[in-house]
């Protein structure tokens, strides 16, 4: 967060200044869009932490691909079943 860049993956590209990267789930949840980046086979458990900060405010851009493994879901079906959203706040990049 210092340096505002991934020195071992992307270490040439640096966040924008407008863009906060945190790893506090109350802090990510101030906003009211929230851009989800999660693997899939972590996305349950990790929307499950997430979801007593959660409030219907929240719009979800799901930036995962895949499904989950043992339900078939996709990301937004996650999000939809573990957080109990609305289809029309979710969107998807």
């Amino acid at each position: 967060q210092l340096n505002r860049m991934n020195s071992r993956y992307l270490p040439a590209i640096s966040l924008h200044t407008n863009i906060t990267p945190t790893t506090d789930v109350q802090e990510a949840l101030k906003n009211q869009l929230i851009l989800e980046a999660i693997p899939m086979v972590f996305l349950r458990s990790v929307l499950h932490r997430i979801a007593p900060y959660h409030t219907d405010e929240h719009f979800w851009v799901a930036l995962t691909k895949g499904i989950e493994i043992n339900t078939l879901l996709l990301a937004t079906q996650v999000i939809e079943d573990v957080l109990a959203v609305s289809p029309n706040r979710i969107a998807v990049l």
